[in-house]
């Protein structure tokens, strides 16, 4: 933070992680600073089967990754995108969530996340930034 802070880079970062506590500390230590959390469904599945998620923060919320990202104050959930499914688009909306998915590298890919509208600049009902 110090660093973009000395390149006055703040206003134009985003600070994404699996690990949500880094999410936490950016925003008590830079209030308004954009954010992502970033979800891969396999990790999820291997944590469930032994305990709670240390990830996620405390705020795992039962069966639904979005739901933690909405209860950690995330506004964007950043999944890999073969965890976008129409239904999640759809919990995402109704979450307020913007949606930025990693792990794109085929036109295929992209053009499946454009079908479902992931590159919307209106996906959670808010405006996303230029």
């Amino acid at each position: 933070m110090r660093d973009l802070a000395a390149a006055s880079w703040l206003d134009r970062s985003k600070i994404i992680a699996f690990d949500w506590r880094v999410l936490r500390l950016a925003r008590d230590r830079v209030p308004g600073i954009e954010t992502a959390h970033l979800t891969i469904q396999h990790a999820r599945d291997a944590a469930e089967a032994t305990a709670r998620s240390p990830w996620f923060d405390g705020c795992d919320a039962g069966e639904s990754d979005l739901a933690a990202v909405k209860a950690h104050g995330g506004v964007e959930w950043s999944p890999h995108f073969t965890d976008v499914t129409p239904e999640r688009m759809d919990e995402a909306r109704a979450l307020g969530l913007r949606v930025g998915p990693w792990g794109l590298s085929k036109a295929a890919d992209i053009q499946r996340m454009a079908d479902l509208g992931v590159f919307s600049s209106t996906v959670s009902g808010a405006e996303l930034p230029a």
